[in-house]
């Protein structure tokens, strides 16, 4: 709700990198935060991925992706500690 369209149309493009490579049930027990937040819930560490530089803030609290709006490779990088290819044009 408090995520620009530049980090919305990031998540958008990271998630349809993901199902297309088959790797998109591996993303879900994670905690994905973006946007200007308050305050975060009490979440797991390592199962949560601040994205963007609105999080930064939060960098303690979770794995950061810096960016602005960040690459869906680097988020993907980051999320599963592997490198993926990115993937530039869809059907």
């Amino acid at each position: 709700d408090k995520m620009c369209t530049g980090c919305r149309g990031a998540m958008f493009y990271f998630l349809k990198v993901l199902d297309d490579q088959g790797k998109l049930d591996q993303i879900k027990d994670f905690t994905f935060v973006l946007g200007e937040q308050a305050s975060l819930p009490e979440i797991d560490k390592e199962k949560t991925i601040l994205v963007g530089v609105c999080t930064e803030r939060y960098k303690g609290l979770g794995r950061y992706v810096p960016g602005c709006p960040p690459l869906s490779s680097t988020v993907i990088t980051e999320l599963l500690q592997t490198e993926t290819k990115q993937i530039y044009a869809s059907k």
